[in-house]
């Protein structure tokens, strides 16, 4: 189990045209012995340049990436002892699974007999132990996969590196073998290195997330410290499906009360009252624009059909529905607003129809409307 230390590492590209392309911009985090750390992002964030830089594709315009508390400024990728397992399998076609499995060790000459014996446990250990005798094109693409995570387990790397593996797989089997790799980094106890740009496999999987937006590191704690308290709205924005409501306003004082007055240009403001007494950071922007949040779970809803006597803020129509099976999304305008809300799947309501909505101010958050960066 090796630690992987990323110390203010940037990347910049410089193409034939001449314009500069900061894909890394000093980042800086440490992977810890053992744990599975997710890289998330949106695409043209710099996570698969990262993975490269710590495999040894690319090097680092400035910075220092060290594994297992070695400096590999100077070492070239087959002496660092990582494995990495691409999106597109890269399997070699012309060879049969177990010669693709076996193919680490044959370049490290190791003998014949234990060839055999590894092959044949990382088969069993990923259920592909039927299937060593075919060729890749013969396999289906979950196989694939399997065979493709094997040759990277084979070597008993101290680092496992895994760019977007599951990506080009359909719904149903990316969740089946999200539960595959789980298992094996537990039977395994491996470091590894996690890139996806899909929130639910990085909510499911990591230890710990890193979140990357314009090749700048935004946030790494644990899922559900990312979920409840982002740093930004990038943060709070991309974790979280469907996406927190942003809702532009002010706090204002009521008497002995405080209230969040949204804010419209043409429309009636809506007057919501804050539990308690304002924060510090919250007090210093009174009569300040700003941006509150609300996840879609904590805004509830109410239809006027159902008698419900319970304090609400105010009046919506229902725009639009989302019936998943599990649960209902519910797109709301109040006024010049335009809110989601996640729902009971049993919920009876129709399009077009006035609700009662109150919202959980308690489990608000608010951000700096310029910088997005939370203020509590």
């Amino acid at each position: 189990m090796a630690p992987v230390s990323i110390q203010n590492v940037s990347k910049t590209f410089h193409p034939s045209k001449g314009v500069e392309i900061h894909a890394l911009r000093n980042v800086s985090f440490d992977a810890r012995p053992g744990e599975l750390l997710v890289i998330v992002g949106p695409s043209g964030s710099g996570k698969s340049t990262l993975l490269r830089l710590i495999a040894g594709l690319e090097r680092p315009t400035s910075g220092a990436i060290s594994i297992d508390s070695r400096d590999m400024s100077d070492v070239d990728p087959k002496d660092r002892d990582v494995a990495m397992v691409f999106q597109n399998h890269a399997l070699y076609p012309h060879m049969t699974a177990y010669d693709n499995l076996a193919f680490p060790l044959k370049l490290r000459k190791v003998p014949h007999l234990e060839i055999d014996r590894a092959v044949r446990a990382t088969a069993e250990l990923l259920g592909i132990s039927s299937h060593l005798d075919r060729l890749p094109a013969d396999l289906s693409g979950g196989e694939r996969q399997r065979v493709a995570v094997g040759r990277a387990i084979i070597r008993q790397p101290k680092v496992f590196l895994l760019d977007e593996p599951l990506s080009n797989l359909d719904a149903p089997l990316r969740t089946q073998l999200r539960g595959e790799l789980l298992t094996l980094h537990r039977r395994l106890g491996t470091t590894m290195i996690y890139v996806t740009h899909d929130q639910v496999e990085a909510m499911t999987l990591g230890h710990r997330i890193a979140v990357l937006h314009q090749g700048e590191l935004q946030q790494i704690g644990e899922p559900l410290d990312l979920y409840h308290h982002p740093v930004n709205t990038f943060v709070a924005g991309f974790i979280g499906t469907p996406a927190i409501n942003l809702i532009p306003g002010r706090i204002v004082p009521d008497g002995a009360r405080w209230l969040f007055v949204s804010e419209s240009a043409d429309q009636p403001a809506l007057r919501l009252f804050l539990p308690g007494v304002p924060d510090t950071a919250l007090r210093h922007q009174v009569e300040t624009p700003l941006l509150m949040g609300l996840r879609p779970e904590h805004i509830e809803v109410h239809p006027l059909s159902d008698g419900c006597q319970q304090h609400f803020d105010f009046e919506a129509v229902v725009d639009r529905i989302e019936t998943l099976g599990h649960e209902t999304h519910l797109q709301l305008m109040a006024q010049s607003l335009c809110l989601t809300a996640r729902v009971a799947p049993d919920m009876q309501i129709t399009r077009g129809a006035t609700v009662h909505v109150a919202l959980r101010m308690d489990r608000a958050h608010f951000f700096e409307p310029v910088s997005g960066k939370a203020l509590r």
